[in-house]
């Protein structure tokens, strides 16, 4: 009688511990993916900021000026990521801000790649643009604008290109 006593007792405590064991699982897969999910928003979150700085204008009429803030916007995001135009994939971070103007037949990349021409040369070509366009200011219409389209890579989520068109 003691000794089936004893091995309920040792039954009753092997349970007991499968029982917390199956509990700890449980909760450490619950929490694990509860983690997941938080890592994975906040990458989403960071994406969308990312974006955000090109996006703003995505449809929308803009002038020289903006055209330049996103031209060197896109040239620091070359920069940190170390990437140059060659680096033009599918797969990477690349962004490539095009511009149109009136007149000439094609569209023409105005961002500075890492490891080329230094801001000096890249500010020359601004600033030429800004006195283009300021030789062209109408006092009905003002500075000539441009519209502005974004594209996204499907690979990477990222906006890949930046193009303007002036009206």
């Amino acid at each position: 009688m003691e000794n089936a006593s004893k091995a309920l007792l040792m039954a009753a405590g092997i349970l007991i511990g499968i029982l917390i064991l199956s509990l700890m699982v449980y909760l450490f897969a619950t929490f694990s993916s509860a983690s997941q999910e938080a890592r994975d928003r906040i990458a989403q979150d960071k994406l969308n900021e990312y974006n955000v700085q090109f996006t703003k204008y995505d449809g929308k009429e803009v002038t020289i000026y903006d055209v330049v803030n996103i031209a060197n916007t896109a040239t620091e995001t070359n920069i940190y990521y170390e990437l140059t135009s060659s680096d033009k994939s599918s797969s990477s971070y690349y962004v490539t801000v095009n511009l149109k103007r009136t007149g000439e037949g094609s569209y023409t990349e105005i961002q500075k790649d890492y490891g080329t021409p230094s801001s000096t040369d890249i500010q020359s070509i601004y600033n030429n643009y800004i006195q283009q366009d300021l030789n062209k200011i109408n006092n009905t219409t003002g500075l000539p604008k441009y519209d502005c389209k974004v594209e996204i890579n499907q690979k990477t989520g990222r906006v890949n290109k930046v193009s303007f068109t002036q009206k």
